[in-house]
């Protein structure tokens, strides 16, 4: 298989980061360089949004319908600071669950009080 149809098959494993894809796309046009075959950035770009995994396919549509693509280092910027964005927000709600769960424990642990121990702070009755 020559280096430049890899280039166009090479797609992005489901357990995969952003940095390793785009690194193994890169490494793919360096090996292409290096026997005189040249990829413009512009086509890097549209090869390497092929290949993104389906976790991927809201934010490549939106990188698609951008007026025009990207170069690839800000491609590149634009994915990791999305990974790191999304990584974020399941960490985060990741504690959140189980800091409602700890709250929902804790509530049911107090003792309720007796309505009719209670004094009204306003008329004291």
């Amino acid at each position: 298989m020559a280096l430049k149809d890899k280039l166009h098959i090479i797609k992005m494993k489901s357990d995969e980061g952003v940095a390793s894809y785009l690194t193994h796309v890169t490494q793919v046009k360096d090996d292409l360089s290096l026997v005189g075959e040249t990829i413009r950035d512009s086509e890097l770009v549209r090869i390497a949004l092929k290949g993104f995994a389906n976790k991927w396919e809201v934010f490549v549509k939106c990188i698609v319908g951008r007026e025009t693509l990207p170069s690839w280092s800000r491609l590149w910027d634009d994915f990791t600071q999305e990974e790191i964005r999304d990584g974020a927000q399941v960490s985060q709600t990741s504690e959140d669950a189980e800091q409602n769960v700890a709250l929902a424990a804790k509530s049911k642990n107090k003792k309720k009080k007796d309505p009719s121990q209670i004094k009204c702070f306003h008329c004291g009755k």
